[in-house]
């Protein structure tokens, strides 16, 4: 059963959003395209570092392959495909999880991939990059946590889902004030390949198990 829903805009430059579980907490690097070291194996930052590339240009990955996860104990970095100031999240938590991932319920993703995470300390960051020292504790449940990510298309919600949970812009630097809502706005982010996406982030309760990778895009 579903016991809690909020929506968030990140920024997520460099085509990143991150999961931390305090507010010191060490990010890992950018990572290897769907890689899911699992960190029962490979302690610590520099063990990690050192299977994943140390440097990404994204402008020169196709859309296609811009996903992938890459794990420490205390944060996890999802690549989204997506290099937003304003790129839409639902976050949802769950009592357990849910049961939609059978063939007929999968078309609205293009990759999805599962993680177990320590929030023990009952604080969940999400952020960008760039946002690691100012983002804001989302306060959950102490307890060791099964996270699913999902990343889709846009344009399998309807505008009014996007407009009453999310204020999409071109750019915040040059819209007028007022303009969150232009639905051209929408438009525009739903006929661009490199922009029409979204994540969905689901959390339960759960032991530890490896990550795993669910589906990824079909070439």
């Amino acid at each position: 059963m579903q016991l809690r829903e909020e929506f968030l805009n990140i920024d997520s430059e460099y085509y990143t959003l991150y999961l931390s579980n305090n507010r010191r907490a060490e990010l890992p690097p950018i990572p290897d395209f769907y890689d899911t070291t699992d960190p029962k194996k490979e302690q610590g930052f520099e063990a990690i570092f050192g299977n994943l590339q140390a440097s990404i240009d994204p402008q020169n990955i196709p859309h296609r392959d811009l996903t992938g996860i890459s794990i420490t104990t205390q944060a996890i970095c999802l690549y989204v495909t997506c290099d937003e100031i304003d790129f839409p999240l639902r976050l949802e938590l769950w009592d357990s999880p849910p049961d939609d991932l059978a063939p007929s319920t999968l078309a609205p993703w293009f990759y999805i991939a599962e993680v177990s995470f320590d929030l023990s300390l009952g604080e969940l960051y999400i952020h960008g990059l760039m946002e690691h020292d100012i983002a804001k504790p989302i306060y959950i449940a102490p307890d060791t946590y099964r996270i699913r990510f999902y990343l889709g298309s846009l344009d399998a919600l309807s505008e009014d889902y996007i407009h009453t949970h999310w204020s999409l812009t071109e750019d915040e630097y040059e819209e007028e004030p007022g303009d969150e809502d232009n639905l051209e706005d929408v438009d525009s982010r739903l006929q661009d390949p490199e922009r029409n996406v979204w994540c969905r982030l689901v959390l339960w309760p759960s032991l530890y198990s490896p990550p795993q990778v669910i589906m990824t895009p079909q070439y």
